[in-house]
């Protein structure tokens, strides 16, 4: 019996598909992630077109997800980062309209609800308060 010559038929993974994943979302080229998974990059996208497409969408539509749950737990620096989102997603101008922070399931502790309402009279948002609350420096 002759032995077979040349390089084994690559066989994706689902470990390899959720590593593609990753590195999509973390902004890495495709000649990258065909380094870093061991391959060239026509084998990458012979295989992992699906990843490579939305693999991104899918592990930030994860992540919000949980910093969703985490700001409905109460947790404050979940609600912050959402609020600053929002922010930056009206600033960019984009065409949709962004939704407010949830509101935590259960009402804040004194300490944590004066937190986010610091952090939310300093942020830099214009409001009825305007400038009132930001500190002034001398130059």
């Amino acid at each position: 019996m002759a032995k077979k010559r040349g390089r084994k038929p690559f066989r994706p993974t689902d470990a390899l598909r959720r590593d593609v994943e990753i590195y999509v979302g973390g902004g890495m080229s495709q000649d990258a992630i065909a380094r870093a998974i061991g391959c060239s990059t026509p084998t990458l996208v012979k295989y992992f077109s699906d990843e490579l497409a939305n693999g991104a969408a899918r592990r930030r539509a994860a992540a919000l997800k949980k910093l969703d749950k985490a700001a409905r737990e109460g947790k404050v620096n979940a609600i912050l980062k959402l609020e600053a989102m929002a922010r930056m997603t009206v600033a960019a101008g984009s065409a949709h309209s962004a939704a407010p922070a949830p509101q935590p399931a259960e009402a804040l502790g004194k300490k944590d609800q004066a937190k986010v309402e610091a952090a939310v009279a300093t942020s830099g948002v214009d409001d009825e308060w305007g400038n009132d609350l930001r500190l002034r420096t001398r130059h």
